[in-house]
């Protein structure tokens, strides 16, 4: 009890501190909340209490409190290996104090020994507390939220599964991140929550304890708190009894750091991961030059080990051959933070087609400010595809893209006599004369890292493959680029007075092969490919949406067609 009094004493003289200052960090440390004057004697106390926490140990071995204590004070203290010892000698039910060894693990940074912790504590606990402790309701966004609600605990552990496997934040270094976290906030809560007050903050929920363990659960410990005095206390303190709420004070602001990330994806991506496009998730809500905007707010966040941001849209094909599928993605590495070149990634293509697996398809290096391509073969399955940038040496910047893959068949799986084509890719042509020799897949490293084209992406080349069609075959190729959206009564007006253009103004090229003219690549095989690349212009083409068209018509009359829209800006 004196420690409890004298801690609170001293914990309401806060400080104004530097959001960067690491040190000053409650999250990482809970002294960070204390001017530096009262910090020794704070963790001299924290010693003593130890010390009797320790003997009460001694004394009553399988108690839960008593070890759950312990081990949190030691993190507190940030005795890392004493928290372990302590957690590792629990004598309590068998899922509570593999929930402390993973809360020891997590706190200490031994993130696979956490995950092997936290998956004991899953499997061991009661049925009623798993379901109590995987309800996700709160980190989803109100519509899910609904449709979550109906589910039983059984249904919902399916639909969990499938949200972590979609919210982990890099693919890359196994284990969940995220998934950790939300475990080790369970704890954390739970250490908390056994008394009505700790600490600076109170926790019965007569006093809004069940509102300070959803912001936890949603957001995490918070960076800091700012309190504002005793006489906000006082103010906040009547305007509470006038409306019959008991008094809550000290009255703190929970202030968090704007380098966290939204991990979890959009509910539809939840129900159809393999259709998700890049916009399906939003880590963060930055400005054009990479500041986040503190207006947004999201149901969850996560603050991970290092920065973590988002690349843009790119642009990304899917191309078959004998057995496999080769994914070609072309990433902008323009976000802010990725730097010019001075700064190197280390980018994996990796492809994931369940939460049980993940599997690399390719792998370069690359520099910030440019935009990269990466290429490698996946299975024929549908899959998730994420490409992650790990910032090498003194970068701390991470970044990703990821987007879902229905892949069509490989060309062992097609009948001999089937043909088939790709979509087209938009490349850059740029100091490059693609017509000069034979296309092929070399061609993919040029594409573009965007399907928007501004005014400097007026002229573009168009590349894309045909399977099952052999080089002495005759074939009718049509190119079109035009819009295929439905004309307004005035729009059909305003065309009609001249004062307003046709939308549907088309560009179509049409050439009939063989011919010695085109350069035509062929692969032959039991499949023959054949790659096939042109320029366009579109200049004369008004701001708007388009579907870029390549048809393919063999002598038998049968056609075989690729599709891939485009935007045209000003």
């Amino acid at each position: 009890t004196a420690y409890e009094i004298r801690l609170s004493l001293v914990g309401s003289e806060m400080c104004i501190r530097d959001r960067g200052n690491t040190a000053l960090d409650e999250r990482l440390g809970r002294d960070g909340a204390l001017l530096e004057r009262l910090r020794k004697g704070t963790h001299d106390l924290r010693t003593k209490l130890l010390a009797h926490l320790d003997s009460a140990g001694a004394k009553y071995p399988g108690d839960a409190w008593i070890a759950g204590q312990r081990v949190r004070f030691e993190v507190d203290q940030r005795n890392f290996a004493h928290a372990l010892a302590v957690a590792t000698a629990c004598r309590g039910d068998i899922w509570w104090c593999a929930a402390l060894r993973g809360f020891a693990h997590t706190s200490a940074g031994a993130a696979r020994n956490a995950d092997i912790a936290f998956d004991e504590m899953r499997r061991s606990m009661p049925p009623a507390r798993r379901c109590e402790w995987d309800d996700l309701r709160q980190l989803l966004p109100p519509a899910a939220r609904k449709d979550y609600e109906t589910l039983n605990c059984a249904e919902r552990e399916r639909i969990n599964e499938r949200l972590w496997w979609l919210a982990t934040p890099l693919y890359r270094h196994g284990g969940n991140d995220r998934l950790r976290a939300h475990f080790h906030r369970h704890v954390e809560i739970a250490l908390h929550r056994t008394m009505a007050r700790d600490e600076r903050y109170w926790w019965g929920d007569a006093y809004g304890g069940d509102a300070l363990s959803s912001m936890i659960i949603r957001y995490g410990w918070p960076d800091y708190t700012a309190w504002g005095g005793d006489s906000v206390d006082v103010d906040h303190t009547d305007y509470l009894q006038v409306r019959k709420s008991p008094p809550a004070a000290p009255y703190t602001t929970f202030e968090y750091s704007a380098d966290r990330v939204n991990t979890m994806p959009n509910w539809l991506t939840v129900a159809k991961p393999f259709e998700a496009v890049e916009s399906s998730w939003l880590l963060s809500f930055d400005d054009a030059i990479g500041r986040p905007f503190t207006t947004w707010w999201p149901e969850e966040l996560f603050r991970p080990d290092r920065r973590l941001v988002q690349f843009g849209e790119g642009q990304n094909a899917l191309l078959r051959r004998e057995n496999n599928i080769l994914v070609a993605a072309a990433v902008p590495f323009f976000h802010p933070l990725l730097g010019a070149s001075v700064r190197t990634f280390d980018v994996l293509m990796l492809a994931t087609p369940g939460p049980s697996r993940v599997d690399t398809a390719g792998h370069r290096n690359a520099v910030g400010g440019e935009t990269v391509v990466v290429k490698g073969l996946i299975e024929p399955a549908p899959a998730i595809v994420s490409i992650e940038a790990q910032g090498i040496g003194s970068s701390q910047v991470d970044a990703r893209t990821r987007f879902g893959v229905t892949p069509p068949p490989t060309l062992s799986a097609m009948a001999v006599g089937d043909i088939a084509i790709s979509d087209p890719v938009l490349l850059d042509v740029a100091e490059v004369d693609i017509d000069a020799r034979p296309a092929s897949e070399a061609l993919l490293d040029r594409m573009l890292g965007t399907v928007t084209l501004g005014t400097a992406n007026r002229r573009v080349g168009v590349y894309w493959e045909t399977y099952g069609i052999a080089a002495n075959d005759t074939v009718m190729i049509s190119v079109r680029v035009a819009t295929d959206q439905e004309l307004s009564a005035m729009r059909r007006l305003g065309m009609a007075l001249n004062v307003a253009e046709n939308p549907n103004r088309a560009i179509v090229q049409r050439w009939t092969e063989p011919d010695a003219r085109r350069a035509t690549g062929t692969t032959p095989g039991r499949v023959s490919i054949q790659s096939r690349a042109i320029v366009l212009n579109l200049a004369l083409l008004q701001p708007d949406s388009y579907m870029v068209e390549v048809s393919v018509e063999r002598k038998d009359g049968r056609v075989v067609t690729g599709r891939r829209r485009v935007v045209v800006e000003r």
